[in-house]
C-alpha cells in the first residue's frame, strides 16, 4: 500500500448489528466490511446507502473511500452512512488504491468490494455470508445486473490466455457457456485474510483489469472463484454493453482513449507478473501479434491517433515501469503453489478480441 494522506471520519457504532434499525429478524454472523472507492459519485449515494441499510444481514460496516472528489460525494456520504468510516484521500488512488486503503481500515472477517455506482438486493450480503460460511470458494462473485434491473451483466467472467474477458453466459444469464476465471471488480466477496495474503489489488493498475489480476493471484495459490446467482448487485454500466463486457450485436462499440490505454497496459503487466517465464516468452509475443492486427485495423479506419494514445503509450508505460512490475512478480511467484498448466485449463486459447471482431467489427476509440 502506497503512503496516502487521508482523513478518517467515523460514523455510528462498530458494534455487532452495525447500529442499523430493521423490522427483519436479525441474522447474526461475522462482521462484513463493504469497501467502496468513490470519485464524483454523489448522484449514486442515496440508492447505494439505502440498499445497505435495507440488508437483511445487519452485521455490516461501510468503509467509503473518497478519491479526492470535486462534487458533494463526501457530504452526501456523511448524511447517509449509518455505520462505518469515510476515508477522504488527498489524491485519486483509483479503484485499486482506494480499495486497498479501505481494506486496511476494515475490521470485518469478510470484505465486499463494491463500486459506488451500485446498489444491493436486500438479501445480497446474507446470501454471500451463507455461502462463504457454508464452505463456498474463497472468492465469491455475485450476480450483476443493470442498475434498473433490465438486463444481466455477469456472475463471474471467463478469460482468454491474456486475461481479457470472454463472453461467459447467454445474454439473459440463464446458461453458463464457459468456465469462470475472475470476479468482476464491481462486486467481489472475499475474506480479509485472503485479500491481504495474495497482495491486495495492484495499485499501479489504478483502474481496469485489477480484478482479473486479483483472481489470477488467488488461482496461483489454489483459491477458486465461485459465482453466487442468489446475491444480486445492481450496477450502472453503459447500456451498450452486454454480457461479459461485450456490446450488443448490431451496435458499434465506442470506447475512450484512456479506458483502452489502461486496459492494454494492465493486461501486459498482468502477463509479465503472473505467468512463469517460459510462458511469458510465447504468450506476450502472441498478445503483441494480436495488437499488431488491431493497430492495422485502426490505421485503416482512420484512427491512427488511437494507436499512439492507447497501444504505443501502453507499451512505453510497461517499459518505464518494469522495475515495479518485477517487484510485484517476485512477490506472487514466491508464494504460488499452482503451475501455469492448471491455470491455462481455466482460460481460453482463442483471443477474445478475435471473437469480438467477428461479432462487432473494429471499435471506435475517441
Amino acid at each position: 500500500m502506497k503512503n496516502t494522506e487521508y482523513e478518517a471520519i467515523h460514523i455510528g457504532s462498530n458494534a455487532t448489528l452495525g447500529g442499523y434499525e430493521t423490522e427483519h429478524k436479525v441474522l447474526t454472523g461475522p462482521l462484513v466490511s463493504i469497501v467502496t472507492p468513490a470519485y464524483n459519485n454523489e448522484k449514486f449515494s442515496e440508492k447505494y446507502f439505502e440498499s445497505i441499510s435495507n440488508q437483511t444481514y445487519k452485521n455490516i460496516e461501510v468503509i467509503f473511500v473518497d478519491n479526492n472528489s470535486s462534487d458533494g460525494t463526501v457530504e452526501s456520504a456523511r448524511k447517509l452512512m449509518k455505520n462505518g468510516k469515510i476515508l477522504v484521500s488527498k489524491i485519486n488512488t483509483g479503484v485499486a488504491g482506494g480499495s486497498n486503503l479501505g481494506v486496511l481500515e476494515a475490521s470485518g472477517k469478510y470484505v465486499l468490494l463494491l463500486n459506488s455506482d451500485t446498489w444491493l438486493d436486500s438479501r445480497c450480503v446474507e446470501t454471500l455470508v451463507r455461502v462463504a460460511e457454508g464452505g463456498g470458494a474463497p472468492v465469491l462473485a455475485p450476480r450483476q445486473v443493470a442498475y434498473d434491473g433490465s438486463y444481466f451483466i455477469s456472475c463471474g467472467i471467463a478469460t482468454d490466455i491474456f486475461g481479457y474477458p470472454v463472453r461467459t453466459y447467454t445474454a439473459d444469464g440463464s446458461k453458463k457457456l464457459r468456465r469462470i476465471f475472475y470476479a468482476d471488480g464491481a462486486g467481489i466477496f472475499v475474506s480479509r485474510g485472503v485479500y491481504l495474503r495474495v497482495g491486495s489489488l495492484d495499485e499501479e493498475s489504478f483502474l481496469y483489469h485489477e480484478d482479473v489480476d486479483f483472481s489470477w493471484k488467488c488461482h496461483l495459490v489454489g483459491l477458486n472463484v465461485e459465482p453466487v446467482f442468489g446475491a444480486v448487485v445492481y450496477h450502472r454500466v453503459s447500456a451498450a454493453v452486454g454480457s461479459g463486457g461485450f456490446p450488443q450485436n448490431g451496435k458499434v462499440y465506442y470506447t475512450g482513449y484512456n479506458r483502452r490505454y489502461l486496459a492494454e497496459r494492465n493486461i501486459i503487466r498482468n502477463i509479465l507478473k503472473n505467468y512463469s517465464w517460459w510462458n511469458v516468452v510465447w504468450i506476450l509475443p502472441y498478445f503483441i501479434l494480436v495488437n499488431v492486427f488491431e493497430i492495422i485495423g485502426l490505421t485503416l479506419t482512420g484512427q491512427f491517433t488511437a494507436v499512439y494514445k492507447t497501444y504505443l503509450k501502453a507499451y512505453w508505460w510497461n517499459v518505464t515501469n518494469f522495475n515495479s512490475t518485477w517487484k510485484r512478480r517476485k512477490a506472487i511467484q514466491s508464494i504460488r503453489t499452482i503451475g501455469d498448466g492448471q491455470i491455462l485449463k481455466i482460460m481460453y486459447l482463442t483471443p477474445s478480441k478475435l471473437r469480438g471482431f467477428f461479432e462487432i467489427g473494429i471499435p471506435r476509440i475517441n
